[in-house]
């Protein structure tokens, strides 16, 4: 579902926050009440970490422990779409 209804208008859902890259690592801000993080090593199969905003505009920073693949899923309440970014770090 792309779009939902908004003072009977049928409009474009808004995507959450994404991970952008900081010193150190990497941060998500702005993240709306309920907003869910997961990150995942893809190559392991494996949940790394797990984060829920439980105030509004919350903040999560995260870093990789190893070069690899990983996913990084955040699920926002409606009326956002959940989004899933794949980040490659070099070795």
């Amino acid at each position: 579902m792309t779009s939902y209804i908004q003072d009977g208008v049928l409009v474009p859902r808004p995507v959450p926050p994404s991970p952008v890259p900081v010193d150190g690592g990497w941060e998500i801000t702005g993240c709306p009440v309920g907003t869910q993080v997961m990150v995942f090593d893809v190559i392991g199969d494996e949940l790394l970490d797990q984060f829920t905003a439980a105030a509004g505009n919350q903040d999560y920073a995260f870093s990789f422990p190893d070069p690899g693949t990983y996913r990084v899923e955040v699920d926002a309440p409606l009326p956002f779409t959940d989004t899933k970014t794949v980040i490659e770090v070099p070795e």
